[in-house]
Protein backbone atom coordinates (compact mmCIF):
# COMPACT_ATOMS: atom_id res chain seq x y z
CA UNK A 1 0.00 0.00 0.00
CA UNK A 2 1.24 3.54 -0.84
CA UNK A 3 2.98 5.38 1.75
CA UNK A 4 0.28 8.41 3.02
CA UNK A 5 3.18 10.88 4.49
CA UNK A 6 5.86 10.73 1.45
CA UNK A 7 5.76 9.39 -1.57
CA UNK A 8 9.17 6.58 -2.65
CA UNK A 9 10.17 6.20 -5.99
CA UNK A 10 8.82 3.06 -6.46
CA UNK A 11 5.58 4.39 -5.11
CA UNK A 12 5.30 6.32 -8.25
CA UNK A 13 6.95 4.10 -10.77
CA UNK A 14 3.74 2.09 -9.90
CA UNK A 15 1.33 4.72 -11.33
CA UNK A 16 2.31 4.17 -14.46
CA UNK A 17 -0.15 1.36 -15.91
CA UNK A 18 -3.01 3.50 -13.76
CA UNK A 19 -2.21 6.41 -16.10
CA UNK A 20 -3.18 4.24 -19.33
CA UNK A 21 -7.17 6.15 -19.31
CA UNK A 22 -5.48 9.52 -18.99
CA UNK A 23 -5.44 11.70 -21.85
CA UNK A 24 -4.11 15.54 -21.58
CA UNK A 25 -5.69 17.54 -24.51
CA UNK A 26 -4.86 21.37 -24.85
CA UNK A 27 -8.24 22.94 -25.48
CA UNK A 28 -9.30 24.11 -28.56
CA UNK A 29 -7.90 27.93 -29.40
CA UNK A 30 -9.35 28.53 -33.06
CA UNK A 31 -6.08 30.52 -33.98
CA UNK A 32 -5.20 30.31 -37.69
CA UNK A 33 -2.44 28.90 -39.64
CA UNK A 34 -1.17 29.66 -42.96
CA UNK A 35 -2.90 27.44 -45.39
CA UNK A 36 -6.55 28.30 -44.13
CA UNK A 37 -5.86 25.29 -41.09
CA UNK A 38 -6.97 25.54 -37.50
CA UNK A 39 -4.33 24.74 -35.04
CA UNK A 40 -6.11 22.63 -31.32
CA UNK A 41 -2.35 23.72 -29.76
CA UNK A 42 -1.87 27.44 -28.82
CA UNK A 43 1.16 29.15 -29.65
CA UNK A 44 3.20 26.22 -30.98
CA UNK A 45 6.06 26.38 -32.96
CA UNK A 46 6.98 24.84 -36.39
CA UNK A 47 9.94 22.17 -37.03
CA UNK A 48 11.24 21.33 -40.45
CA UNK A 49 10.37 19.16 -42.74
CA UNK A 50 12.05 18.70 -45.93
CA UNK A 51 13.05 20.45 -49.18
CA UNK A 52 11.53 20.22 -52.47
CA UNK A 53 11.60 22.58 -55.59
CA UNK A 54 10.43 25.67 -55.47
CA UNK A 55 6.64 26.24 -56.90
CA UNK A 56 4.97 29.22 -57.95
CA UNK A 57 3.24 31.04 -54.76
CA UNK A 58 5.92 29.85 -52.22
CA UNK A 59 7.25 32.06 -49.83
CA UNK A 60 10.50 33.81 -50.82
CA UNK A 61 11.62 33.74 -47.44
CA UNK A 62 11.51 29.52 -47.29
CA UNK A 63 13.69 29.42 -50.01
CA UNK A 64 16.68 27.03 -48.75
CA UNK A 65 19.51 28.94 -50.68
CA UNK A 66 21.89 26.26 -49.50
CA UNK A 67 19.91 24.16 -51.75
CA UNK A 68 19.08 26.25 -54.35
CA UNK A 69 23.17 27.23 -54.93
CA UNK A 70 23.93 23.56 -54.98
CA UNK A 71 21.83 22.70 -57.10
CA UNK A 72 21.30 25.55 -59.82
CA UNK A 73 17.97 25.92 -58.85
CA UNK A 74 15.20 27.09 -56.11
CA UNK A 75 14.32 24.96 -53.83
CA UNK A 76 11.54 25.82 -50.54
CA UNK A 77 11.89 24.94 -46.69
CA UNK A 78 8.91 23.13 -45.77
CA UNK A 79 7.66 23.09 -42.39
CA UNK A 80 5.02 21.03 -40.60
CA UNK A 81 3.41 21.94 -37.09
CA UNK A 82 5.34 21.06 -33.59
CA UNK A 83 3.36 18.22 -32.09
CA UNK A 84 5.67 17.77 -29.35
CA UNK A 85 4.26 19.99 -26.32
CA UNK A 86 6.08 20.73 -22.73
CA UNK A 87 3.90 19.46 -20.44
CA UNK A 88 5.42 21.34 -17.13
CA UNK A 89 4.28 19.92 -13.42
CA UNK A 90 4.24 22.27 -10.76
CA UNK A 91 4.22 20.70 -7.71
CA UNK A 92 3.55 22.54 -4.39
CA UNK A 93 5.34 21.29 -0.77
CA UNK A 94 4.87 23.65 1.47
CA UNK A 95 4.01 23.08 5.21
CA UNK A 96 0.16 23.75 4.11
CA UNK A 97 0.38 20.65 1.98
CA UNK A 98 1.43 18.24 4.95
CA UNK A 99 -2.26 17.46 6.55
CA UNK A 100 -4.63 15.11 6.12
CA UNK A 101 -7.18 13.58 8.54
CA UNK A 102 -8.07 10.86 5.90
CA UNK A 103 -6.40 9.08 3.29
CA UNK A 104 -2.91 10.69 2.47
CA UNK A 105 -1.23 14.31 2.89
CA UNK A 106 -2.23 16.65 0.58
CA UNK A 107 1.66 16.82 -0.64
CA UNK A 108 1.03 13.41 -1.31
CA UNK A 109 -1.62 13.34 -3.24
CA UNK A 110 -0.29 16.60 -5.31
CA UNK A 111 2.62 14.60 -6.16
CA UNK A 112 0.15 11.31 -7.17
CA UNK A 113 -1.36 13.64 -9.61
CA UNK A 114 1.28 15.38 -10.87
CA UNK A 115 3.36 12.26 -11.42
CA UNK A 116 -0.19 10.46 -13.62
CA UNK A 117 -0.18 13.69 -15.58
CA UNK A 118 3.57 13.13 -16.17
CA UNK A 119 3.10 9.62 -16.88
CA UNK A 120 0.40 10.22 -19.30
CA UNK A 121 2.06 13.06 -21.22
CA UNK A 122 5.09 10.28 -21.29
CA UNK A 123 2.76 8.07 -23.19
CA UNK A 124 1.84 10.84 -25.81
CA UNK A 125 5.41 11.43 -26.62
CA UNK A 126 5.55 15.15 -24.96
CA UNK A 127 8.00 16.31 -23.05
CA UNK A 128 8.47 16.62 -19.15
CA UNK A 129 9.80 19.20 -16.96
CA UNK A 130 8.04 20.77 -13.94
CA UNK A 131 8.95 23.00 -10.56
CA UNK A 132 9.14 21.08 -7.41
CA UNK A 133 8.94 23.31 -4.48
CA UNK A 134 8.46 24.37 -0.95
CA UNK A 135 9.61 27.16 1.59
CA UNK A 136 13.11 26.15 1.54
CA UNK A 137 13.87 24.96 -2.21
CA UNK A 138 12.71 25.28 -5.74
CA UNK A 139 13.43 22.21 -7.87
CA UNK A 140 13.39 23.38 -12.03
CA UNK A 141 13.33 20.59 -14.20
CA UNK A 142 13.94 21.22 -17.49
CA UNK A 143 11.57 19.63 -20.22
CA UNK A 144 12.67 16.47 -22.27
CA UNK A 145 11.42 13.48 -24.12
CA UNK A 146 11.86 10.20 -23.06
CA UNK A 147 12.12 7.52 -19.99
CA UNK A 148 14.89 9.01 -18.37
CA UNK A 149 13.05 12.46 -18.40
CA UNK A 150 9.95 10.54 -16.66
CA UNK A 151 12.69 9.04 -14.03
CA UNK A 152 14.57 12.34 -13.64
CA UNK A 153 11.29 13.96 -12.80
CA UNK A 154 10.24 11.02 -10.02
CA UNK A 155 13.32 11.29 -8.45
CA UNK A 156 13.06 15.15 -7.84
CA UNK A 157 9.97 14.88 -6.65
CA UNK A 158 10.45 11.82 -4.36
CA UNK A 159 14.04 13.11 -3.14
CA UNK A 160 12.52 17.06 -2.21
CA UNK A 161 13.85 17.87 1.08
CA UNK A 162 10.68 18.91 1.57
CA UNK A 163 9.49 15.50 2.72
CA UNK A 164 12.00 15.45 5.81
CA UNK A 165 10.18 18.41 7.22
CA UNK A 166 13.50 19.04 9.74
CA UNK A 167 12.75 22.69 9.68
CA UNK A 168 9.96 25.61 11.02
CA UNK A 169 8.56 27.84 8.88
CA UNK A 170 8.48 31.70 9.38
CA UNK A 171 5.58 33.57 8.88
CA UNK A 172 5.23 35.05 5.69
CA UNK A 173 7.88 32.47 4.20
CA UNK A 174 5.13 30.23 2.28
CA UNK A 175 3.67 33.55 1.05
CA UNK A 176 7.29 34.04 -0.48
CA UNK A 177 7.67 30.81 -1.56
CA UNK A 178 4.25 30.53 -3.54
CA UNK A 179 5.33 34.07 -4.95
CA UNK A 180 8.83 33.03 -6.35
CA UNK A 181 7.90 29.89 -7.79
CA UNK A 182 4.88 31.44 -9.77
CA UNK A 183 7.55 34.16 -11.00
CA UNK A 184 10.06 31.18 -12.05
CA UNK A 185 7.34 28.83 -14.08
CA UNK A 186 6.28 32.59 -15.68
CA UNK A 187 10.49 32.44 -16.75
CA UNK A 188 10.44 29.21 -18.10
CA UNK A 189 7.02 27.93 -19.23
CA UNK A 190 7.14 28.10 -23.49
CA UNK A 191 4.32 29.48 -25.58
CA UNK A 192 2.50 26.09 -26.14
CA UNK A 193 2.82 24.09 -22.94
CA UNK A 194 0.37 22.35 -20.80
CA UNK A 195 0.79 22.92 -16.80
CA UNK A 196 -0.54 21.20 -15.00
CA UNK A 197 -0.82 23.03 -11.50
CA UNK A 198 -0.54 20.82 -8.50
CA UNK A 199 -1.63 22.73 -4.61
CA UNK A 200 -4.31 23.49 -2.01
CA UNK A 201 -3.41 27.48 -3.33
CA UNK A 202 -2.77 28.27 0.48
CA UNK A 203 -2.17 31.89 0.64
CA UNK A 204 -3.36 32.59 -2.92
CA UNK A 205 -3.69 36.85 -3.02
CA UNK A 206 -4.16 39.40 -6.34
CA UNK A 207 -0.75 39.59 -6.97
CA UNK A 208 -0.44 35.25 -7.66
CA UNK A 209 -3.59 35.71 -9.72
CA UNK A 210 -2.00 38.22 -11.95
CA UNK A 211 1.06 36.08 -12.25
CA UNK A 212 -1.26 32.98 -13.24
CA UNK A 213 -3.22 35.08 -15.63
CA UNK A 214 0.22 36.20 -17.87
CA UNK A 215 0.89 32.56 -17.42
CA UNK A 216 -1.96 31.35 -19.06
CA UNK A 217 -2.05 33.87 -21.88
CA UNK A 218 0.33 31.51 -23.89
CA UNK A 219 -0.10 28.11 -22.62
CA UNK A 220 -2.74 25.88 -21.42
CA UNK A 221 -3.46 25.19 -17.39
CA UNK A 222 -4.82 22.52 -15.28
CA UNK A 223 -5.37 23.48 -11.74
CA UNK A 224 -5.65 20.03 -9.32
CA UNK A 225 -6.70 21.69 -5.64
CA UNK A 226 -6.22 19.30 -2.92
CA UNK A 227 -7.87 19.45 -0.21
CA UNK A 228 -8.55 17.48 2.71
CA UNK A 229 -12.46 16.91 3.56
CA UNK A 230 -12.58 18.42 6.62
CA UNK A 231 -11.49 21.56 5.15
CA UNK A 232 -14.90 21.69 3.17
CA UNK A 233 -17.39 19.91 6.21
CA UNK A 234 -15.51 19.44 9.55
CA UNK A 235 -17.56 17.55 12.33
CA UNK A 236 -18.21 18.93 15.68
CA UNK A 237 -15.34 18.88 18.24
CA UNK A 238 -11.74 20.51 18.40
CA UNK A 239 -9.28 20.27 16.20
CA UNK A 240 -5.66 21.60 16.67
CA UNK A 241 -3.36 22.45 13.41
CA UNK A 242 0.61 22.90 13.00
CA UNK A 243 0.78 26.33 11.24
CA UNK A 244 3.90 25.55 10.07
CA UNK A 245 6.18 28.45 12.08
CA UNK A 246 6.33 27.25 15.45
CA UNK A 247 2.73 27.90 15.83
CA UNK A 248 -0.70 25.55 16.58
CA UNK A 249 -4.39 26.78 15.93
CA UNK A 250 -7.29 25.15 17.38
CA UNK A 251 -10.63 25.30 16.21
CA UNK A 252 -13.80 24.23 18.00
CA UNK A 253 -16.32 23.38 15.43
CA UNK A 254 -18.83 22.41 17.84
CA UNK A 255 -19.77 25.87 17.44
CA UNK A 256 -22.00 26.38 14.88
CA UNK A 257 -21.19 29.70 13.83
CA UNK A 258 -17.63 28.96 14.17
CA UNK A 259 -18.15 25.44 11.30
CA UNK A 260 -20.02 27.95 9.76
CA UNK A 261 -17.64 30.57 9.27
CA UNK A 262 -14.49 27.98 8.40
CA UNK A 263 -16.94 26.16 5.63
CA UNK A 264 -17.50 29.28 3.85
CA UNK A 265 -13.83 30.47 3.97
CA UNK A 266 -13.01 27.39 2.43
CA UNK A 267 -15.73 27.67 0.21
CA UNK A 268 -14.40 31.34 -1.17
CA UNK A 269 -11.21 30.06 -1.45
CA UNK A 270 -12.39 27.15 -4.22
CA UNK A 271 -14.61 29.65 -5.86
CA UNK A 272 -11.39 32.00 -5.88
CA UNK A 273 -9.82 29.04 -7.99
CA UNK A 274 -12.38 28.15 -9.91
CA UNK A 275 -13.10 31.90 -11.41
CA UNK A 276 -9.37 32.08 -12.00
CA UNK A 277 -9.78 28.88 -14.42
CA UNK A 278 -12.99 30.18 -16.23
CA UNK A 279 -11.56 33.34 -16.59
CA UNK A 280 -8.34 31.38 -18.06
CA UNK A 281 -10.21 28.79 -19.62
CA UNK A 282 -8.64 26.39 -17.66
CA UNK A 283 -9.91 23.03 -16.18
CA UNK A 284 -10.01 22.63 -12.10
CA UNK A 285 -10.29 19.55 -10.41
CA UNK A 286 -10.76 19.50 -6.88
CA UNK A 287 -8.50 16.08 -5.49
CA UNK A 288 -9.67 15.29 -1.94
CA UNK A 289 -7.38 13.55 0.16
CA UNK A 290 -8.99 10.30 0.04
CA UNK A 291 -9.79 10.55 -4.04
CA UNK A 292 -8.36 7.90 -6.51
CA UNK A 293 -5.94 10.18 -8.46
CA UNK A 294 -5.96 8.18 -11.41
CA UNK A 295 -10.01 7.93 -11.49
CA UNK A 296 -10.42 11.56 -10.58
CA UNK A 297 -7.49 11.95 -13.59
CA UNK A 298 -9.75 9.56 -16.30
CA UNK A 299 -12.61 11.83 -15.37
CA UNK A 300 -11.79 15.13 -14.89
CA UNK A 301 -9.62 15.69 -17.98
Amino acid sequence: MPNPIRPDIPDLLALRPQAAGIRLHARRIGAPLSGGHVSTFRGRGMEFAEVRGYQPGDDSRDVDWRATARRGKPYTKLYREERERPVLLWVDLRAAQFFATRGCFKAVMASRVATLAAWAAHAQGDRIGGLVFCEREHREIKPRRGKAAMLHFINQLATHPAWDRGYATAIGEADRALTAALERLLRVALPGSLIVLASDFHGLRPEHEALLAQIGRHSDLVFLVTHDPIELAPPAGRFWFDLGHGHERSLDTGNATVRSRWQAQFAAHFDQIENLGRRRKARVLRCATDDDPATLLARGL
